[in-house]
């Protein structure tokens, strides 16, 4: 997730730090070094970049690179 790295953001002067998960005790540290985080979720910050690795995939090697379509975002396929 690139949590480990919160403190280093906080230092380097960020305001905020984006990832895709984070846990409790994370953001207990980021409220006390006062640095917001942004949770993006796993499928809000993976899939969008998938067709772009495809791509590179397929330019760099002879493979036949898909991309599922099917849906896997648990936070927005429960509602």
């Amino acid at each position: 997730s690139g949590a480990s790295m919160i403190a280093a953001a906080a230092e380097k002067g960020a305001g905020a730090f984006v990832s895709g998960d984070f846990k409790y005790h994370d953001a207990d540290l980021a409220l006390e070094l006062g640095i917001g985080l942004v949770d993006g979720g796993h499928y809000g910050t993976e899939a969008p970049v998938l067709p772009v690795l495809a791509k590179e995939l397929r330019q760099a090697t002879a493979l036949d690179v898909l991309v599922s379509t099917v849906s896997t975002d648990a936070w927005n396929d429960m509602f």
